[in-house]
């Protein structure tokens, strides 16, 4: 690609973040009118552009061209809520969280799922001979092709840290892993295990998910975990996707 179209591409990305954000600022005035909740009309000018510089300044150019439309619109529609939430503390936090599981959700599928299914085809995999969860789950993964929950990573990645013997669909995780080595030592990097364990421990995705409504404190934590404040790098999401914009 020359100078003049990476330019344009990323004139052109600007341009359509400014127009998303122009449309959920409405959308976010027309919720907050029907909340009731007392907030001055700049700050919704102020927040549409504090928003485009935080996304701007976190992602870098490489990154922001190749983004896809909905990833943007998961945090643009996240980071809104967000500071709905901290204006009326009634709403439900997983309203927030959602959007970027999602975006987590897309990035284990393009960044480790799709290419282990190819790997495990290749390795003759196509039966379940052992009926424990883990062991079903990639065995689904690979012939049913479901999808890899962050949850299911994470027990996956324990047990390959803590145990010696492993069932087939385990092993050949294991293998995949060994063969991408950037990736391998991304996921069995301290720093992000623990982040992985957090989320994990926090039981936002499941137990509380189904059980009630997910506080302020839980989204802080799990939105610093995931997505860095947008400040931070070495969150989980844009760990995977420099992994994904470099390997793939």
């Amino acid at each position: 690609m020359d100078e003049k179209s990476y330019i344009q591409i990323l004139e052109e990305k600007n341009k359509a973040l400014a127009q998303k954000l122009e449309v959920a600022k409405d959308w976010m005035k027309k919720e907050v009118k029907e909340r009731k909740i007392e907030i001055e009309n700049d700050s919704f000018e102020d927040l549409a552009i504090h928003i485009q510089k935080k996304i701007n300044t976190f992602f870098s150019e490489i990154l922001l061209i190749n983004l896809n439309e909905e990833f943007i619109d998961n945090i643009i529609s996240s980071e809104i809520s967000f500071y709905q939430m901290q204006k009326d503390i009634h709403i439900d936090g997983m309203i927030i969280l959602l959007w970027y599981q999602k975006n987590l959700d897309f990035l284990i599928e393009e960044s480790i799922t799709k290419e282990f299914r190819k790997f495990a085809i290749k390795q003759g995999l196509n039966t379940l001979e052992e009926e424990n969860p883990l062991e079903k789950s990639l065995f689904l993964v690979v012939e049913k092709w479901y999808s890899l929950s962050i949850g299911r990573l994470f027990w996956i990645l324990k047990e390959l840290k803590e145990k010696k013997y492993f069932s087939p669909y385990v092993f050949c995780f294991k293998k995949f892993l060994k063969k991408h080595s950037s990736l391998w030592e991304i996921l069995q990097n301290k720093d992000f295990f623990q982040k992985l364990e957090i989320l994990i421990k926090k039981e936002i995705f499941w137990e509380k998910r189904h059980k009630g409504k997910i506080e302020l404190n839980d989204v802080i934590e799990a939105r610093y975990t995931l997505i860095g404040n947008l400040e931070e790098k070495d969150c989980i999401i844009y760990t995977l996707l420099a992994y994904q914009n470099i390997n793939f």
